[in-house]
């Protein structure tokens, strides 16, 4: 976030996810198809910086 020279709240979550999940404004930045069911268990598609800045970014042009 600093580097993109975002303002905002880190806020470290809990809950039911595949692990590691990345959430930006509530939604996973690997963009993981999801019904609603939690799910426990580690990922394979570790989330990227390149999909975290992406997120970041879009996510800062959405409130802009």
């Amino acid at each position: 976030m600093h580097e993109l020279g975002i303002d905002g709240v880190v806020t470290e979550r809990v809950a039911r996810y595949p692990s590691p999940t990345v959430l930006v404004d509530g939604r996973d930045v690997m963009c993981a198809p999801g019904d609603g069911t939690p799910i426990e268990a580690c990922r394979l598609d570790v989330p990227t910086r390149e999909r975290v800045t992406d997120a970041l970014r879009s996510a800062s042009l959405q409130d802009g």
